[in-house]
């Protein structure tokens, strides 16, 4: 049992102590994946079917994960609940680390994620204006594929660029 600061916390002690452990399961119950193992058997204890991690958070509400080789279960206050969304928007984990510095460097849509996985924690119409974006992108797309007259493609258009102005004006808001 952990108890962190309202404010900032700082985990210190000697190598192989268990400081990585405890920021990988908090990273682990808002991304619901490792940041450095690739499977979820490199996180369960030798010898045991699962791992679990549970958060109660300043509000009260309390949060777990239970990860086997084959299954997550999540819970909210006891209660299970099925769309991770769910969870990974009461419990926002950012992850500064030696490889931070590559988002620099990364592709733009690399760029794009990072900004999106803050906005989608402090901006409450983000979510469904990310959704609709894409809905619409694939809409348009399908037309395109299918060879759809011209009137029928553009139909998409103003809805398309709308839609993206207003998550342009999102993303720079959280920018600046």
């Amino acid at each position: 049992t952990i108890t962190f600061s309202k404010k900032i916390s700082l985990l210190t002690g000697i190598n192989a102590s268990g400081k990585t452990s405890v920021i990988e399961a908090l990273y682990l119950l808002s991304y619901n994946r490792s940041f450095r193992a690739k499977t979820v058997e490199k996180l369960i204890q030798f010898g045991q079917p699962d791992l679990v991690v549970r958060v109660k958070c300043t509000d009260g509400a309390e949060i777990g994960l239970q990860k086997s080789k084959l299954a997550s279960k999540f819970v909210l206050n006891y209660e299970p609940v099925t769309r991770f969304a769910d969870i990974a928007a009461l419990f926002p984990v950012m992850l500064i680390d030696a490889k931070s510095h590559n988002i620099i460097e990364a592709s733009p849509d690399y760029r794009r994620k990072c900004l999106d996985w803050a906005m989608f924690h402090v901006e409450p119409q983000f979510m469904t204006l990310w959704q609709r974006y894409h809905k619409l992108l694939k809409q348009r797309n399908s037309a395109l594929r299918q060879r759809l007259p011209e009137n029928e493609v553009t139909l998409w258009d103003d809805q398309l660029a709308e839609t993206g102005e207003a998550l342009s004006a999102l993303r720079l808001t959280l920018f600046d």
